[in-house]
């Protein structure tokens, strides 16, 4: 025997009402619901080809037959808490705020260049440079790696960078990366500073070079990284 109760049915899928037999009660239509005496609780699926069982004789609900019966509608799990054991599903908030904040980009040239330039000077080819956005905290890890080469003793080899943008700073040996080459030589350089006391905003870190005013300094693979992730 069928019946119906008044009202909207249980799931919210059909118009009308839930079907209460122990018997199958067949291609009733998508969305209909079934109970029967023994407290099993069940979906007819899209296709009206079957039933989804959702509850077993008042059993705590299979979580994959709720998702299969509500994903036609675009269904999801709300209201949850965080997790705290190591198997408990995460929350998106609880998972957002694990991923780093922030960005790590980097720039090279490869091209071999000099300048016997006592102050920061611009190569033949500038740079490289990278352009971040420096976060409220106004702290960034910029890193600085060359092949530095002299072909003298008593010489300099310095990489720094300079700041245009949301803050503008002269490149400075405060900011450099190098060598004072007690003989001729060739080495590669690499070192990484924290800058700090920033303006918030898009900032362009560009390499700049310097050598002691007499002697040739030699730059080839030169690297810059910008780093503002966790600060």
């Amino acid at each position: 025997m069928t019946q119906g109760f008044a009202g909207p049915p249980l799931g919210g899928g059909s118009p009308f009402g839930v079907i209460l037999q122990d018997t199958d009660p067949g291609a009733v239509g998508a969305g209909r619901e079934w109970v029967t005496s023994a407290g099993v609780f069940s979906i007819r699926n899209a296709a009206n080809t079957g039933w989804i069982v959702v509850t077993a004789g008042g059993s705590v609900p299979n979580l994959a037959a709720v998702l299969a019966a509500g994903n036609a509608a675009g269904a999801k799990i709300a209201n949850l808490t965080d997790p705290t054991l190591a198997q408990d599903a995460a929350t998106k908030a609880y998972v957002d705020a694990l991923v780093p904040v922030g960005s790590l980009i980097g720039a090279s040239v490869a091209t071999s260049q000099s300048t016997t330039s006592a102050a920061y000077v611009d190569l033949a080819t500038v740079g490289p440079a990278v352009t971040i956005t420096v976060p409220a905290s106004g702290r960034v890890v910029i890193a600085l790696r060359a092949q530095l080469v002299s072909a003298v003793a008593q010489s300099v080899a310095l990489m720094a960078f300079a700041l245009s943008g949301a803050s503008t700073i002269a490149a400075s040996d405060a900011f450099a990366m190098g060598v004072a080459f007690e003989s001729n030589g060739n080495r590669i350089d690499g070192a990484s500073l924290l800058i700090t006391g920033l303006a918030p905003g898009v900032t362009t870190f560009t390499a700049k070079y310097r050598a002691d005013g007499t002697n040739t300094a030699t730059f080839l693979q030169r690297s810059i990284f910008a780093d503002t992730r966790m600060l």
